[in-house]
């Protein structure tokens, strides 16, 4: 197991003290952590704290990008839950691939016009 994954366990066991600690031993940027912190939370279903998380990271500046935010939620089948996400991105081309893909055609369409 790597340390990525090794750390995305103690996260999703609710041991994320154990969890900051290895990332300021192997000093992982906090974009990393943070993103392995989300792909818990969403391995596991935890929305409350992955929105708790986006909120808190993503308040000045987009700690966790909403492109790599999507793509663990659609990776994960999370059609209903990533759409909010999707409006975020900065690209509308991207938005409405997306929307596409995951067949939301209606919000495509309002995205794209």
């Amino acid at each position: 197991m790597c340390m990525k994954e090794y750390i995305e366990k103690l996260v999703e066991y609710g041991r994320g003290p154990e969890a900051d600690k290895l990332r300021k031993m192997f000093k992982i940027s906090d974009r990393s952590f943070y993103t392995m912190k989300a792909r818990a939370f969403i391995n596991v279903g935890n929305w409350g704290e992955l929105e708790t998380l986006v909120k808190e990271k993503n308040k000045k500046h987009a700690t966790i990008p909403w492109f790599t935010l999507v793509d663990l939620l659609v990776e994960k089948g999370e059609y209903d839950r990533v759409e909010p996400y999707i409006l975020k991105m900065n690209d509308v081309d991207e938005q409405v691939s997306i929307l596409k893909m995951i067949n939301r055609y209606k919000t495509a369409a309002d995205v794209s016009f």
